[in-house]
């Protein structure tokens, strides 16, 4: 599985920059950057301005492949919408989602300590009960087993992390400043968001030209997005 050191050596080898290079236009010590691609993970903030510079979506950090036998599956860069965004800050959703999400990330080392207490208490029991049973235990069948579910415990607390970093990641899209630019952008913002949220019949075509009925819709598209 891609580190996150691994991605930033190879995107920074596709710049053709040297490791010296780049942390100069970081304008961080050479040191610093170093540890960047010796395992050391940056803040979400460093994250964003390493990205900046070497002209690549943030998200490509968080595009790791898990490709073992126990896992089958793939991170895949986030693709901002900016219509989903506003209705996601507007409608209030993400800010629920999160604070439900920071709850829980909040028990995962709770679960970690209960997960490796009840496998090892487990395991002592099972070779117990094999001996009482007068059934042979065949020690290095039995350490790989142990060993095959200690990397499903690492692995999901690993998937656990990057999710909550994904989270984050998304969380800077979430501010009032970057919101407002994005309805800079889609001036029919409101009237796009009543299409998608309350309507399936694009070819429909309500009377909306007024502020007043606009908004006024608006508000019912948000609390029918929140409610679902």
């Amino acid at each position: 599985m891609a580190t996150f050191s691994d991605i930033l050596a190879r995107e920074r080898k596709k710049k053709g920059l040297s490791k010296a290079e780049l942390a100069r236009r970081l304008n961080i010590p050479y040191t610093t950057y170093q540890n960047y691609e010796n395992g050391r993970e940056p803040k979400i903030d460093v994250i964003k301005q390493i990205s900046d510079e070497l002209s690549i979506c943030p998200s490509i950090f968080f595009d790791l492949e898990n490709t073992d036998f126990l896992f089958d599956h793939s991170y895949h860069p986030v693709q901002h919408d900016e219509l989903n965004d506003i209705l996601l800050y507007d409608s209030g959703k993400f800010f629920d989602m999160k604070e439900n999400f920071d709850k829980e990330h909040e028990k995962i080392e709770d679960y970690e300590i209960d997960i490796y207490t009840n496998f090892d208490e487990f395991y002592t029991l099972l070779k117990d009960f094999r001996k009482l049973s007068f059934v042979s235990v065949n020690q290095s069948q039995f350490e790989q087993l142990r060993n095959d579910a200690y990397l499903l415990i690492n692995r999901s607390l690993q998937d656990a992390q990057y999710q909550y970093q994904k989270v984050v990641y998304e969380s800077q899209f979430m501010n009032e400043e970057t919101i407002n630019q994005y309805k800079a952008n889609n001036p029919n913002y409101k009237k796009d968001i009543i299409y998608k949220v309350l309507f399936t019949n694009k070819e429909l075509d309500l009377d909306l030209e007024d502020d007043q009925s606009i908004d006024t819709m608006y508000r019912v598209a948000l609390k029918k997005y929140y409610s679902k």
